[in-house]
């Protein structure tokens, strides 16, 4: 026979003779492991499933037109805050009404409990979730359930509305004190249109196309005074290479009536006559006036030298000289141009100044102009935003009043619980059988291994070191054989009724009986 086959039927054979000790080890296991189980109280749940439905009819046709929250973060939302502890102490007084007149820390103890046994998940389909809750009281798991379908339900009621009004205060506020700063700056705007009517108007014109006609004016002004200037110096070098006078050959001067000369006298009267006629008509710094005076100066030395230095009848007489005359009108025609020219081109530059002055203020005015403009538009456009907001949350609330942007279906309400969740007494009490059938096993291989004796000539060997000459069969008498089998017998007996006893445990979990 193999050596193995040699050491394991030895071993077998030396746990046999323990086998009682096995057996009583075994039977005391499952008795105290089935007992603990026993004492383990039953775990009911009871559970349900909400559906929250948040894709309504109305959402697709409003889209655009009313306020349109997250619902899906809502839903979340809500979720995660259904089991805070204001709600779960609600739940508790809702399932226990007994707990209204309870004390705080009953009703802490309370909340700590149905807080840690309930589970909320979400299922594979969107929005649908189980909500459950494990009691030893099926009664109760139900009704804790419930009370939180009925939380989670209701907590959604009015919500939208309440959200709703007071989003409608905040914007009457707003509203309110937009219209008020667009009645200031409309009256702003009005003022300041009133206060600079000929910047804003047009009546100007475009003022870089004044700017550039009263530039046109200067340019041709200072040309027209450089030819006056030019032709006043030309006629005024002319007179002065010409004789006032020139000497003529004439009869001596006649004396008639009183004795007035009829020649050079008669030249003095003409010319004092002609400085009358024009001081009555100019002043006297016209150059006509300065001109002719100046003639009857010099009609006055030359009678007063010709009277001096020559007598009475000399056939010599000085006449004034027709083209000094001639010139010295145009030099005074000229001498007037000059001084018109100047006064156009003074007016010119004025009017230049004047164009680019207004020019100035006109682009300051139309920026002053401008920023009012803009605020006004800006608060304008806030003001009709928060008007076209207020319409949607109009909509928005009487949207919700026809039908909720959320609704709760409950696909599958809570029901008093028929089984247990827990424990799961069929697998422990299997659990403990073989522990028990592992424990008596081992009970029974500690013993054999602790006791003084060989099963097999090798160990002799192994542990003396001397040589085994022989060995001597056992041969069992008809008596020990009958008591071998009727110890086998009991043997099976105990573990038969250990199955047994396994058997019923398994039947009454399965029928719940405990």
């Amino acid at each position: 026979m193999q050596y193995w086959k040699i050491f394991l039927f030895s071993r077998l054979a030396g746990m046999w003779r323990y086998r009682w000790w096995g057996l009583a080890v075994t039977w005391a296991v499952c008795l105290v492991g089935w007992l603990v189980i026993f004492a383990i109280p039953n775990k009911y749940e009871s559970a349900a499933k909400v559906y929250i439905d948040t894709d309504t009819v109305m959402r697709p046709l409003m889209a655009g037109m009313t306020i349109t929250p997250n619902v899906d973060q809502e839903v979340e939302v809500m979720m995660r805050t259904l089991v805070t502890r204001p709600n779960i102490e609600q739940v508790a007084k809702l399932s226990d009404p007994s707990l209204v007149h309870a004390s705080q820390a009953q009703l802490s103890a309370r909340a700590d409990e149905i807080q840690k046994n309930i589970t909320l998940r979400p299922l594979d389909t969107k929005n649908l979730f189980n909500i459950a809750y494990t009691n030893s009281n099926p009664a109760t798991a139900q009704s804790v359930t419930q009370s939180l379908v009925s939380l989670l339900v209701n907590s959604n009621i009015g919500s939208e509305r309440r959200n709703v009004n007071g989003v409608e205060s905040f914007l009457d506020q707003q509203i309110a004190g937009y219209e008020k700063q667009l009645r200031d700056m409309e009256k702003r705007r009005a003022d300041f249109q009133t206060a600079n009517m000929e910047y804003l108007s047009g009546v100007n014109g475009d003022a870089s196309v004044m700017i550039d006609k009263a530039h046109s004016e200067l340019l041709d002004a200072q040309n027209q005074l450089g030819i006056e200037i030019a032709r006043r110096d030309n006629l005024s070098a002319q007179l002065r290479s010409v004789s006032p006078t020139m000497r003529v050959e004439a009869a001596p001067p006649m004396v008639v009536n009183n004795g007035t000369p009829s020649g050079g006298s008669q030249d003095l009267e003409q010319a004092q006559s002609a400085l009358n006629n024009l001081q009555a008509r100019f002043t006297d710094k016209h150059p006509d006036v300065v001109a002719a005076r100046q003639l009857v100066e010099r009609l006055k030395a030359q009678a007063s030298s010709s009277g001096s230095a020559s007598s009475p009848y000399s056939g010599h007489q000085g006449v004034p000289n027709p083209v000094y005359i001639n010139l010295q009108s145009k030099l005074a025609d000229a001498q007037t141009s000059v001084v018109l020219q100047q006064r156009r081109l003074a007016q010119a530059t004025a009017n230049e100044l004047r164009a680019r002055n207004d020019m100035a203020q006109a682009e300051t005015v139309a920026r002053q102009y401008h920023d009012l403009d803009r605020d006004y538009d800006v608060i304008h456009k806030n003001y009709q935003d928060l008007l076209s907001r207020r319409e949607a949350a109009r909509l928005s609330r009487a949207v919700g009043d026809q039908e909720s942007d959320t609704i709760f279906r409950v696909i599958e309400p809570p029901r008093k619980p028929d089984a247990p969740v827990s424990p799961n007494r069929m697998m422990l009490n299997s659990v403990i059988l073989a522990l028990g059938i592992a424990a008596g096993i081992v009970a029974t291989f500690a013993l054999y291994l602790n006791e003084d004796s060989f099963a097999v000539s090798d160990e002799l060997l192994e542990a003396f070191g001397l040589p085994v000459l022989g060995s001597v069969s056992r041969v069992n008498a008809v008596s020990q054989q009958l008591e071998m089998r009727h110890s086998a017998v009991m043997m099976t007996s105990g573990l038969a009724m250990l199955a047994a006893l396994y058997g019923v445990l398994i039947l009454i979990s399965q029928w719940h009986v405990f």
